[in-house]
């Protein structure tokens, strides 16, 4: 985006909530959801690089096509909630 190439480590983190927990202790930096990030941007434990730059990705919701009510049931109910917050 910036024509900067970066030769760094990359790591695996199992959760976005780590990955914050990485970026607000000096450990990670990258793009972090909105509304996770907001909290900490407005206290001052994380920095926005270009606060004039916000990067929409697409959202995918994949589960496996068992037939269980329950991951139906889960299904509706993170698609109206990505609906409520996202949209």
């Amino acid at each position: 985006m910036y024509g900067i190439e970066l030769d760094a480590p990359t790591y695996t983190v199992a959760s976005t909530h780590a990955f914050i927990d990485l970026a607000v202790n000096g450990l990670a930096w990258g793009m972090q959801p909105v509304q996770l990030a907001e909290p900490h941007i407005a206290d001052g434990r994380l920095v926005e690089l270009d606060p004039k730059v916000r990067i929409d990705v697409k959202l995918n919701w994949i589960v496996a096509g068992l037939p269980i009510a329950s991951i139906d049931h889960l299904t509706k109910a993170v698609r109206s909630s990505a609906q409520n917050a996202l949209f």
